[in-house]
């Protein structure tokens, strides 16, 4: 629905109330855009995205069709009849439309841009319609210190990365790596701890494939007191159906604080080592090294992974709406 409104210094135009409950404002213009004009026809012969330029600004081909008067009613600049059709092309550019009418005695060129409806409800002393989709020239509007929290989340979340790598950067081999077979179990080895107050982290390898492996593990510390016994296992699985496809892992770790500095044995045991999957071998065969000084950064890579996640949302919301906003074009790209 049109609806014609005069101003002495800027002439006749008209607010629209379209679908959705959104509003727009459309004049006609006498700057001439280049093409000069666009048909319909020549929208359905072109086999690019019909484009326009007026003005510094780009336009780009959103719709064409015909628009047909139902009904009219008041004063108008010209005299429209029931039943008058004309052809439009349609082409956007941020909060502005191009618009190509073709009536049946002459052409003209519309300029559309998006209105706040609130503020026209407002003005006009009626409550607010609500309002359904977004509108082609409906722009983003971020929400209050939106950019501020993006800034910061982005440059948290750089903090926690430059965080964990100055922590694992800290980290110190005691013991290098050390290689074993299952037949020479059980196998004890020494290593010294001059760094009491952080953590102790052994990785340990087994070559696992399509199996899987455990062995018991004990640390004495340095008065030859047992510290802890555990076991740790591993396990690896692969395969093709329709695919590539693995799961599990070769590797594994074992992480402790240690009690005081000096020297701590390390003893592997009782391996045992099974096949669970067509084409596996059993595991026989055992690396590990150990590392002190270490310190948890996962919660740091956890924590910079959600802030980079919310640095992004503001992006996201942005390209989700500009999405939704072409959404509507009656224009396909062939493939």
């Amino acid at each position: 629905m049109e609806h014609q409104v005069y101003s002495p210094t800027h002439g006749y135009a008209w607010l629209n109330f379209e679908s959705g409950g959104h509003l727009t404002f459309t004049r006609k213009i006498i700057l001439r855009p280049s093409p000069g004009f666009i048909t319909s026809h020549s929208v359905n012969q072109a086999e690019m995205r019909p484009t326009a330029r007026m003005d510094g600004r780009n336009y780009t081909y959103y719709d064409s069709g015909n628009r047909q008067i139902e009904f009219a009613e008041g004063e108008f600049n010209w005299r429209p009849k029931a039943g008058e059709v004309s052809s439009s092309v349609s082409l956007a550019s941020g909060d502005l439309m191009l618009t190509y009418v073709q009536a049946p005695s002459e052409r003209e060129i519309e300029q559309t841009r998006y209105v706040d409806p609130e503020a026209v409800y407002a003005s006009a002393g009626v409550s607010p319609k609500w309002r359904r989709g977004i509108h082609i020239l409906q722009e983003y509007k971020p929400t209050a210190g939106e950019a501020l929290r993006s800034v910061v989340a982005g440059a948290c979340a750089v903090l926690c990365f430059v965080l964990s790598g100055a922590f694992s950067s800290n980290e110190a081999q005691v013991l290098k790596r050390q290689e074993a077979s299952f037949q020479q179990f059980p196998v004890e080895t020494a290593f010294k701890v001059t760094q009491p107050d952080a953590l102790v982290r052994v990785s340990i390898w087994s070559n696992v494939n399509n199996s899987w492996a455990e062995f018991d593990v004990e640390l004495e510390d340095p008065e030859d007191e047992v510290l802890f016994e555990t076991s740790r296992g591993v396990e690896f699985y692969q395969g093709y159906d329709g695919g590539s496809w693995s799961e599990g892992s070769t590797t594994t770790t074992l992480t402790f604080r240690p009690t005081v500095a000096g020297q701590y044995t390390l003893t592997f045991s009782s391996p045992v080592s099974q096949v669970d999957w067509k084409g596996g071998r059993p595991a026989n065969h055992l690396r590990f090294s150990v590392f002190e000084n270490v310190y948890p950064t996962f919660w740091l890579s956890y924590a910079a992974l959600v802030l980079i996640i919310l640095a992004a949302i503001p992006v996201l919301r942005r390209l989700l709406h500009q999405r939704r906003r072409w959404s509507g074009p009656d224009w396909e790209d062939d493939e």
